[in-house]
C-alpha cells in the first residue's frame, strides 16, 4: 500500500479512476496529520465508474474529468472502505 505525499501540514494521495477500477484501490495515510485529501484522478470517460461513495467516510462524489479532490479530516486509524456508484469497484484507505 503506497504512502501518501506530505504537503504543508497536510497530506495528499491520489488513487486513479481506471477503465478496470481503481488504482491504487488500497492507499495508506498518517494519522495525526490535521487534513488529508485525496485525489480521485479521472484522466478518461472511457470508464463505467462515473461516482465514489464511502458511508463510513460520508464521501458521496461524483466524479468530473480530471482532479476530484475529497478532504478527510480527524480520521481514527482503521481501515475505511469506498465503492464506486453501481458497487462494482471498491477500495481501502487504511489510516496508521
Amino acid at each position: 500500500m503506497p504512502l501518501s505525499i506530505e504537503n504543508e501540514g497536510y497530506q495528499i494521495a491520489t488513487i486513479h479512476v481506471e477503465s478496470d477500477g481503481f488504482g491504487p484501490k488500497d492507499i495508506e495515510i498518517k494519522a495525526g496529520v490535521p487534513t488529508k485529501k485525496i485525489n480521485f484522478k479521472k484522466q478518461t470517460g472511457f470508464t463505467c465508474i462515473r461516482s465514489i461513495q464511502s458511508q463510513e467516510l460520508g464521501i458521496d462524489l461524483y466524479f468530473k474529468k480530471g482532479d476530484n479532490f475529497v478532504t478527510l479530516e480527524d480520521l481514527k486509524p482503521g481501515t475505511y472502505k469506498f465503492h464506486c456508484g453501481m458497487y462494482m469497484y471498491y477500495g481501502t484507505i487504511t489510516v496508521v
